[in-house]
């Protein structure tokens, strides 16, 4: 997917093919060329640098792209430094004993690699540590695209908060222990407003948001935690959108008149968002990968973990069009910006007019599966 700026982050290609590699789960071999990478890298925040890491897939992507029946047949090398504890958030065709963040899974050493071998779950899904490290953005796409996708342009968004601060600071202000606590599997307390909206994050098709007519019981579940809505627990020091803040955004290439479908992930590990695209008109077409009856609204809630693919369609006449996420409860904002070629594009603040609502139940109330036909 072409990009206009330095950084890239977009790039459009299917899991890598070839021979299944057989192995028992977790062995600790040393692959030559594995499927996916873990280590560090160093990005620019606020103008500083900031030692984060990083998943590098096939042909060097940040995380996984893939098609609908592809599989994710290689190894995961563990190149951080550090133990590693992968979860494959979604992916519910994945065997219990190829994701460490179930009980007993323990931990990947540094420098030598699992083995999974699992057919891909369709839709916009995620990976990420276990562990602290996924302060310290230790997570990437899982995408697989959908066979009926039809001929649009995928734009993949990945939302995360960051700290200069390390992630034992952070805990230790909250009072808390080393147990991962916003995103599904070995859930212990959880700040904020992830208490309140992601509470049922499974790792079932539904993922996080409930829709009808898929058993989904988040209504009677939600009210019952209203009493208890805050947010905000931690001080970040900015919001990133594909590793990058709103005053240096990715301008990411589309066509006069072209369809895109937004896939975008809230990595955040204690902060839910509004997402919005103002100046396109846009539908959620899918929640945590499970395809729905689209929904217009002005904004879409975003809890930690969850996922939502918006198609909007760029005006004929072109343009510079931002994708917008706003902090809940707060005015900060983080972003991207779809371009058509020669559009001018004009810095937005970083903050906005008026502060955000608190989540609630209202969009998940509304979300009505969409069967196959």
């Amino acid at each position: 997917m072409p990009l206009l700026d330095r950084r890239t982050f977009l790039k459009s290609s299917a899991a890598a093919g070839g021979a299944l590699i057989a192995g028992v789960p977790w062995a600790p071999v040393h692959a030559a060329s594995p499927m996916l990478k873990v280590g560090t890298r160093t990005i620019e925040v606020n103008g500083k640098p900031a030692k984060v890491f990083h998943i590098e897939g096939p042909g060097g992507t940040s995380g996984l792209m893939a098609r609908e029946g592809d599989r994710l047949s290689g190894a995961l090398l563990n190149a951080s430094g550090e133990p590693l504890q992968m979860h494959w958030h979604g992916q519910v065709k994945a065997p219990a004993d190829q994701d460490r963040a179930r009980p007993g899974g323990g931990a990947l050493a540094p420098d030598h690699s699992d083995i999974h071998d699992f057919e891909l779950t369709p839709g916009t899904h995620w990976m990420h540590s276990h562990t602290l490290s996924e302060q310290r953005l230790l997570a990437a796409p899982m995408v697989t695209r959908e066979r009926d996708a039809g001929n649009v342009q995928d734009v993949v968004i990945m939302l995360h908060d960051f700290a200069f601060r390390s992630p034992q600071e952070i805990l230790a202000e909250l009072g808390g222990t080393d147990a991962h606590g916003g995103h599904g599997a070995g859930r212990g307390p959880m700040p904020g407003s992830a208490r309140r909206a992601s509470a049922p994050m499974q790792h079932g098709p539904g993922g996080g948001h409930a829709m009808h007519g898929m058993g989904g019981h988040m209504r009677g579940h939600g009210g019952h935690m209203m009493s208890m809505t805050h947010a905000n627990d931690v001080r970040y020091d900015a919001y990133l959108a594909n590793e990058r803040t709103l005053d240096d955004p990715q301008i990411v290439k589309v066509e006069k008149g072209g369809r895109v479908r937004l896939r975008i992930i809230n990595g955040g590990t204690a902060t839910a968002f509004f997402v919005s695209t103002p100046g396109l008109a846009s539908h959620a077409v899918a929640v945590d990968g499970v395809s729905c009856q689209p929904v217009q609204q002005a904004s879409y809630p975003l809890a930690q973990g969850q996922r939502i693919d918006l198609a909007v369609e760029i005006p004929r006449e072109g343009g510079a069009f931002s994708v917008l996420a706003q902090v809940e409860d707060a005015t900060f904002l983080t972003g991207i910006v779809l371009a058509t070629p020669g559009a001018d594009i004009a810095r937005r603040p970083a903050t906005a007019t008026q502060k955000a609502e608190l989540l609630d139940l209202a969009f998940e109330a509304a979300l009505r599966v969409r069967l196959a036909r």
